[in-house]
């Protein structure tokens, strides 16, 4: 089945523990909602909002970086069927492009929100630009690697990042 339009809305705040030890290595903790802003009937949104919490280890260098990633889901109960929390993990790389942007590849794979399903898995590319030193846009793409997974999705990313002073 094909569908299009608008999905659910994601809303993530992210402390970052940078240069740990004096290194090149950093920790970032992101909590995450999930708000039921799509379309049930087009199977764009599942009317029941979602909890994570992650963690990201890695190592940010003058010409790129690359991280690991692991988190844990908490799913909201869905009127459709019955769901259930899991874990998640990722990797990737970037390349710096200059001071102001780079781009970057990376694999995420989550267990299934159902206890018969299978679990999803994908690969993605992006390409982030800074416009200021607080804010950055991020212009992603990625590619299913299974019936689980979406056959592909674009998407937009607009971040602000507290300066200290």
């Amino acid at each position: 089945r094909q569908a299009s339009g608008f999905g659910d809305t994601s809303l993530s705040a992210t402390y970052s523990f940078d240069q740990l030890g004096g290194s090149s290595t950093y920790l970032d903790l992101t909590g995450r909602v999930r708000l039921p802003t799509g379309d049930e009937g087009k199977g764009l949104g599942i009317d029941a909002t979602d909890y994570g919490l992650s963690a990201e280890f890695g190592i940010d260098q003058d010409a790129g970086g690359a991280y690991l990633m692991a988190g844990r889901r908490f799913l909201g109960d869905a009127d459709a069927f019955a769901r259930e929390d899991g874990w998640q993990a990722g990797v990737g790389a970037w390349r710096n492009l200059g001071e102001r942007s780079s781009i970057g590849i990376g694999y995420d794979w989550r267990e299934s929100s159902t206890g018969t399903g299978q679990d999803p898995a994908e690969i993605y590319a992006y390409l982030s630009v800074k416009m200021s030193d607080a804010w950055k846009i991020n212009l992603n793409g990625s590619g299913g690697l299974n019936d689980a997974s979406a056959d592909y999705s674009v998407g937009v990313n607009l971040t602000w990042r507290a300066i200290d002073r």
